[in-house]
């Protein structure tokens, strides 16, 4: 899942979410004081959101930040004058 827009709080010790941003992104939430579910094309549960204490109201997912793959990408080199006329 790609989240955006991202922004950063200097001094924030978690990040935060908006569910707002997941609404108008077309996602659903459907939940209960136990869980919160993001739900995508009305089926898919793509994140579930837990409270650290049955008693809290923020609630907390466990994600993994994945970096964008680098492309293999091997080096051309273009011959210029010189090598063409030696």
């Amino acid at each position: 899942m790609h989240l955006s827009p991202v922004y950063f709080i200097s001094g924030l010790s978690s990040q935060l979410m908006s569910m707002g941003e997941f609404l108008h992104s077309g996602l659903e939430v459907q939940g209960s004081a136990e869980s919160l579910e993001l739900i995508e094309n009305c089926d898919k549960v793509v994140m579930q959101c837990l409270p650290v204490q049955k008693a809290d109201t923020i609630y907390w997912i466990e994600y993994q930040t994945v970096m964008p793959a680098k492309a293999n990408v091997a080096t051309i080199h273009v011959a210029d004058y010189d090598i063409w006329h030696k």
